[in-house]
């Protein structure tokens, strides 16, 4: 093995193990469940890091049947993690033990068979056993890899499904979520996928060795994890709820990251409640502090910090936004933003800002999301729309 292989997969356990540590201080600290689940990740992917590092390890046939289970755990893993930030809470327990019965099943197994050829008087790890069960070890692995493939088509299925109910939850709670790029670990996940499948493939029809495969592998899987503890210890989760049932709400990156629990009171105690008010009083209140103090220009502004300022919940606030505009607290915020640059627009002395310029002295974090937001609101570019407001042909201001 290179040696230039060998120091990155040592790198890469010593950063992941560093890493499930910050990640439980960071959840004992907040309270928040995803990064305990992150933590156990880490912790996994350290141990399946290890296991590719040495070559006398690669083909020790004890680290080969552990590296099927560590992969058998790796994924469940994985997905757990990236359930407890797309559902915004843990997952039920018994549920969530379902996961890791195969790689249960496979431990028993192994240890069967350690235990079976110790009475034998063979060593699981030596060439004589290799010889003798070649053919066994061969289906092994291509049964432990069909089910790796399963594993992760339903994963991919299973976090696709949540992931848009997980965006509809941030628009609740964030007047931007760009900072927080939140497509980023199912872009992630679906490149494993992609990788995992492909590469497999070509091994098995032999279009790569086997040594280049193990050395591209553990480089792949460090990324992977090293990428999947950045996001989950310093972004995500935007929301979550901690052990509780209180809310924590997580910064911009270029915030601090430990932020403490928000008391606010149970969803169905929440909801119950709201059933019963009238939200004249608390939405009159609402126009008139967003009139007054513009706080919508803030691009950082947050459920919380509008329920705060009106000495309300976010249940109750979130419910009034929907009850009375119809949208979610996100797009209101950017209804309150278009309706500035229309203003912007039509005022002589902006004539010298591009739109995007505009854009940003209201509180949009990207252009992206600028144009979006206008023609979701409008119907219209904000270039298109401009054209109306000067009619005359704009081409400059968009930049």
């Amino acid at each position: 093995m290179d040696k230039l292989e060998i120091i990155f997969v040592t790198v890469g356990v010593t950063v992941s193990v560093l890493l499930a540590i910050i990640s439980y201080i960071v959840h004992k600290i907040t309270g928040d469940v995803s990064r305990k689940y992150l933590m156990f990740f880490l912790v996994v992917s350290a141990f399946f890091l290890f296991s590719l590092g040495y070559e006398s390890l690669r083909f020790n046939t004890f680290f080969i049947y552990m590296r099927a289970i560590l992969l058998m755990l790796f994924l469940p893993t994985f997905y757990l993690y990236l359930k407890t930030v797309f559902t915004m809470g843990p997952p039920p327990f018994p549920a969530s033990v379902k996961h890791f019965l195969p790689a249960g099943i496979m431990g028993i197994l192994v240890i069967c068979i350690m235990v079976v050829n110790q009475l034998n008087g063979l060593e699981v790890s030596s060439d004589t056993y290799i010889q003798r069960n070649n053919d066994f070890l061969l289906l092994s692995h291509y049964l432990v890899i069909a089910f790796i493939f399963t594993q992760l088509f339903a994963y991919t299925f299973a976090v696709s499904r949540t992931f848009p109910s997980y965006l509809n939850k941030l628009r609740e709670h964030y007047s931007n979520i760009g900072p927080f790029k939140p497509k980023w670990l199912f872009f992630l996940m679906g490149i494993f996928v992609a990788f995992y499948v492909l590469a497999d493939i070509a091994m098995m029809l032999s279009v790569i060795g086997f040594q280049f495969y193990q050395s591209f592998f553990s480089v792949f899987m460090a990324v992977l994890v090293l990428s999947t503890a950045y996001y989950g210890i310093s972004i995500a989760p935007l929301v979550s709820r901690n052990s509780k049932g209180e809310i924590i709400f997580s910064t911009l990156s270029h915030r601090v990251i430990l932020q403490q629990p928000i008391v606010d009171c149970p969803v169905e105690v929440c909801e119950c409640d709201v059933k019963k008010k009238d939200f004249n009083h608390l939405i009159a209140s609402l126009e008139k502090l967003m009139e007054k103090e513009a706080l919508y220009l803030d691009n950082e502004l947050t459920l919380y910090d509008l329920a705060a300022r009106l000495s309300t919940n976010t249940n109750y606030l979130s419910r009034a936004i929907n009850e009375r505009y119809k949208v979610n607290f996100n797009s209101y915020v950017n209804r309150l933003r278009i309706e500035k640059v229309i203003v912007l627009m039509k005022e002589d002395v902006r004539d010298n800002y591009s739109l995007w310029g505009m854009g940003q002295d209201v509180g949009f974090y990207s252009k992206s999301a600028f144009i979006n937001a206008f023609k979701r609101e409008k119907g219209l570019t904000p270039n298109e729309y401009l054209k109306t407001v000067k009619g005359r042909k704009v081409d400059r201001l968009i930049g």
